[in-house]
């Protein structure tokens, strides 16, 4: 401890000024009143820090269980699509894009639904193929390769489940500014955390390869309330 004092015995010129000088100071002896109160001063706090750590763990599971949750919900989706239609999410996509825009070339398509040219070209082979797409060369430039919906590709799109992103972007329109802003930075907080910050991606909830075949339907298609 510290303690301050005047030294009477300092020369004339430097009486008055005040010395500094380190003193120990030892607590008194601890009665057995006093043990008692810190003993159980020491449990209270090895008790708190216990219940930290349980809070800090409670956060962790719940956020895991949260994402697995989103990856649950995509993977049901998936096989919900893949059931009634046939499709995968990014090739309904593709068929939503080219009713949109109407007879579109191969590049403005894959600008409009962020994918690269070639998984473009992959998904559409597949949707041609089963008479859903027609491909045809432009009257004004034969380099240039036009993609057009089918009557059957219609069809599909009408009967196809509504795609999960449209129904996340209906909940996250809804609300406000600092909301959004917040999911956002959140999000990628995690994505960072999981070292996946870096890691290419196109804005739709699917889960796998954009350009993957349609899985089979299995067994497991109708167990969609396991939790594997």
């Amino acid at each position: 401890a510290l303690k301050l004092r005047s030294h009477r015995n300092a020369p004339k010129a430097n009486r008055g000024a005040v010395f500094i000088e380190w003193i120990t100071l030892r607590p008194p002896a601890p009665t057995q009143g006093h043990s008692l109160d810190a003993n159980r001063g020491d449990s209270c706090s090895a008790a708190i820090t216990t219940k930290e750590k349980h809070i800090i763990m409670s956060q962790e599971v719940d956020v895991l269980i949260t994402i697995r949750k989103i990856i649950r919900a995509t993977d049901l989706y998936s096989r919900q699509l893949s059931k009634k239609s046939g499709l995968t999410a990014p090739q309904l996509l593709v068929l939503q894009a080219i009713q949109e825009m109407g007879a579109v070339a191969i590049s403005r398509l894959s600008t409009h639904v962020s994918l690269s040219q070639a998984t473009v070209t992959s998904i559409l082979d597949r949707l041609e193929s089963r008479g859903l797409v027609a491909r045809h060369r432009s009257t004004m430039d034969k380099r240039v390769v036009h993609a057009t919906l089918t009557p059957q590709g219609e069809a599909m799109i009408v009967q196809a489940p509504k795609p999960l992103q449209d129904v996340f972007s209906a909940a996250f329109e809804k609300l406000e500014e600092w909301e959004k802003s917040m999911i956002v930075a959140s999000l990628q907080r995690v994505a960072s955390m999981m070292n996946a910050e870096h890691i290419d991606a196109s804005p739709m909830l699917h889960v796998g390869i954009a350009d993957e075949p349609v899985m089979a339907n299995t067994n497991h298609s109708s167990n969609n309330n396991t939790n594997s």
